[in-house]
């Protein structure tokens, strides 16, 4: 919630900023961009998921002001940046565009990803939860458990004995 209240002083301070200058700054850029996936820069995923959440958190913020603050699934969306790394900064991850061969496994120092959770739909029954990944050949936005089934395959190609160290790790901050 921190991040969530943090984000909107942000827009609303870029939003008195931008009228006065700069239309090539990331908050403009963000809202500017025709697509969510062409907000992408490679090798620079803690950036790409600020202006992603930040475009997020700016179309609620519209949705809401135009509908009078009522309801409506956009209401409902959370968002949580979510960083993976490991104990070695060495994280094989698989889909990544960063990696020639898509069969073979990128390896970062770490990741970050921005997950969407809906809390229900309009009959009450709760969504599904998806990634939003634009470093990953996975679908935008990609289901939760086919992200995960994807990107952290077995470590079958590291020896057993190391595997333990190899694999990643999450952490995540309410967006």
């Amino acid at each position: 919630r921190q991040l969530k209240l943090l984000l909107r002083k942000v827009i609303k301070d870029s939003e008195t900023m931008n009228k006065k200058t700069d239309t090539n700054s990331a908050a403009s850029t963000a809202l500017s961009c025709s697509s969510e996936r062409s907000l992408r820069n490679p090798c620079y995923c803690e950036e790409n998921v600020w202006r992603l959440a930040y475009r997020k958190v700016h179309e609620q913020d519209i949705n809401n002001h135009h509908n009078d603050g009522n309801n409506n699934n956009n209401n409902n969306e959370e968002y949580h940046v979510v960083f993976i790394s490991n104990e070695e900064k060495c994280c094989p991850m698989f889909q990544q565009l960063a990696a020639e061969n898509e069969a073979k496994p990128c390896f970062w120092d770490y990741h970050v990803i921005l997950i969407c959770t809906m809390n229900n739909n309009k009959e009450g029954k709760m969504m599904p939860t998806v990634v939003l990944d634009m470093d990953s050949r996975a679908p935008f936005p990609c289901l939760l458990q086919d992200y995960l089934l994807s990107s952290f395959r077995k470590l079958e190609f590291i020896e057993e004995e190391y595997r333990h160290i190899y694999a990643p790790k999450f952490r995540y901050v309410y967006g």
